[in-house]
């Protein structure tokens, strides 16, 4: 575990990128963030955070309800 900056949650958010490169990058991130003991949250895409093992999702008034975010990322996802 390779956390010398004392941050315990980080935030992916990427607005210009295909759906495809952010899902590349989220994964990347992902693989960074666990070897450093970190938690990733996903900006707005609740499929990148399901599909990458992210820790959670952060969500707009315009993105998917959170009770349904909560229903596919599960009880222990940050929301």
């Amino acid at each position: 575990m390779l956390n010398r900056g004392g941050a315990t949650l980080v935030q992916l958010r990427e607005k210009q990128m295909s759906p495809k490169e952010f899902y590349e990058e989220a994964k990347a991130a992902f693989a960074v963030a666990e070897q450093c003991g970190v938690r990733l949250i996903i900006n707005d895409r609740v499929d990148v955070a399901l599909a990458v093992g992210a820790n959670g999702v952060h969500l707009g008034q315009d993105d998917m309800p959170p009770d349904a975010a909560r229903e596919l990322l599960g009880p222990k996802a940050v929301v």
